[in-house]
């Protein structure tokens, strides 16, 4: 709604327009991410807006609960063991983001990442790649994807076009332009 500039360090500077990830509501200030920086900012300089259908943060990889984390705040993701948790963000203080599947709904937050491992039976983890550009899919047997998914790569047909999935959606196969995509 309306422009921000930092005054202390520990702000985040805004302009209209911007697109954040609220990590923490405390009344008239809130904590959160804009882009890859984080800060607080007052809450009344923004307003809500609803993330489009069927677009969602690239999903870094894939892992299970191994032990049972109760959120003890807004941002954070409860947990119970056997959860398949779509991680979409790691911290250098061992905290981890994502989104799991409960009773039909999306839930997302921060949690340790020392209560979940990795997933690594999904398509030899070596052979992934990370989309460098968005692609639409132009015919049927092809593979829409954003900037920063991931891909796992099932078959590189040729030097020009491999076939593939994002690593959060097996089930949705095609092929894609090899040069949209570089090997993690």
């Amino acid at each position: 709604m309306f422009d921000f500039e930092a005054v202390e360090p520990t702000d985040l500077s805004l302009k209209v327009g911007d697109r954040i990830l609220v990590l923490e509501r405390n009344d008239d200030w809130w904590r959160g991410r804009c882009n890859g920086r984080e800060g607080i900012f007052p809450a009344n300089y923004v307003q809500k807006c609803e993330t489009p259908t069927g677009v969602s943060l690239p999903i870094l990889c894939r892992a299970r609960a191994v032990a049972d984390f109760e959120a003890t705040a807004a941002n954070q993701l409860t947990l119970r063991t056997g959860d398949v948790v779509s991680v979409r963000e790691k911290n250098a203080t061992g905290w981890w983001e994502g989104e799991i599947q409960r009773d039909g709904h999306t839930l997302a937050g921060w949690f340790p990442g020392d209560y979940v491992t990795p997933i690594t039976n999904e398509g030899a983890a070596q052979n992934t790649a990370t989309a460098l550009f968005d692609y639409q899919a132009g015919q049927s047997d092809e593979l829409s994807f954003r900037a920063g998914d991931v891909i796992v790569i099932v078959e590189k047909k040729d030097a020009d076009w491999w076939a593939g999935h994002k690593v959060d959606s097996p089930n949705v196969r095609g092929l894609f332009p090899a040069n949209y995509v570089q090997m993690r």
